[in-house]
């Protein structure tokens, strides 16, 4: 296995170890966040129906009151 990373940091252009476990670690942690954002939307889609969302809505959400 060593052998392999020697040779995938000299042959993808790694200036040394840490900058290709760094690759990893981002690459690792984009594809968590890209899973959890693809939960989110397939949650939202199977949530029923749209709902419009003005700005009372939206004066609701943030500060719990409308906007009379």
């Amino acid at each position: 296995m060593k052998a392999d990373i020697e040779e995938a940091i000299v042959s993808e252009g790694y200036g040394n170890t840490s900058e290709f476990f760094r690759d990893l670690v981002r690459g690792y942690l984009d594809k968590r966040r890209r899973a959890k954002l693809e939960q989110m939307l397939i949650e939202g889609l199977e949530s029923g129906d749209p709902q419009p969302f003005t700005s009372e809505t939206l004066s609701k959400c943030v500060f719990g009151r409308s906007n009379d």
